[in-house]
C-alpha cells in the first residue's frame, strides 16, 4: 500500500498500474479486458474499487512456491485489487495435494494435476487460464470488495468511537483464503 494515492475526485478509477514481468511470466488478460469486466458490474459497490494492480509477485513468493492468485486490500480509503502472473510453462505449483472437494470447484477449467518427486502442482491449459483470471479470480475478488465495504458500512460508527483506522486485507491461493483484519 506504500506509494499508492487515493484518486482524485476527477479521476478515472478505478487507476490501473501493470508491473513489468520478466519473460517466463505472463498476465492471462490485459489492463484493457480487466477493465472491461469491471465496467459490465452494475453494482455501485464496485465502483469504488480505487486500484486495479496486475502485480509482479515478490521473489520470496517465488521461492516458497506460494504466489497468491489475486489478493483485495482495503485501508486508508484505497480499494485495491492485486492480479498476480502466471508462469508461461502455465503449471501453478501446491503445497499438498489438494482434496477431491477442492479439485471439484476448478472442474470447469480442468487443470491437471501432477506430482514430480513428491511435489504437486496443476498443470492449466492456455485457453482456460484467462477465463479462469477474469471469470473467477477478479469477480471472486469484486464479490469480497462488495462484501467488505457492506461490512464496513455497519460497522463505521464502532470503528470511530475505537479511533480504529480500518484494514481488511484477503489473498486467494489455490488451496484456501486467508483474511486479514
Amino acid at each position: 500500500m506504500r506509494g499508492l494515492k487515493r484518486p482524485g475526485a476527477r479521476d478515472a478509477k478505478p487507476l490501473l498500474i501493470e508491473d513489468d514481468l520478466p519473460h517466463d511470466l505472463f498476465f492471462p488478460a490485459s489492463l484493457a479486458e480487466v477493465s472491461e469486466v469491471l465496467s459490465a458490474i452494475t453494482a455501485d459497490d464496485a465502483k469504488s474499487i480505487t486500484h486495479i494492480y496486475l502485480r509482479r509477485a515478490k521473489s520470496s513468493e517465488f521461492r516458497s512456491g506460494r504466489i497468491p492468485f489475486a489478493e483485495y486490500i482495503r485501508a486508508e480509503g484505497i480499494c485495491l485489487i492485486a492480479l498476480y502472473p502466471w508462469p508461461t510453462h502455465l503449471q501453478t505449483p501446491l503445497t499438498l495435494k489438494p482434496g477431491d472437494a477442492i479439485m471439484n470447484r476448478y472442474k470447469r477449467w480442468a487443470p491437471q494435476l501432477q506430482s514430480h518427486k513428491a511435489k504437486w502442482s496443476l498443470q492449466w491449459h492456455a485457453d482456460a487460464v484467462r477465463d479462469f483470471f477474469l471469470h473467477e479470480v477478479l469477480k471472486s475478488e469484486l464479490l469480497c470488495h462488495v462484501e467488505v465495504q457492506r461490512q464496513s458500512e455497519k460497522n463505521q460508527d464502532m470503528m470511530r468511537r475505537r479511533n480504529k483506522g480500518e484494514f481488511f486485507a484477503r489473498q486467494r491461493f489455490f488451496e484456501e483464503t486467508v483474511e486479514i483484519y
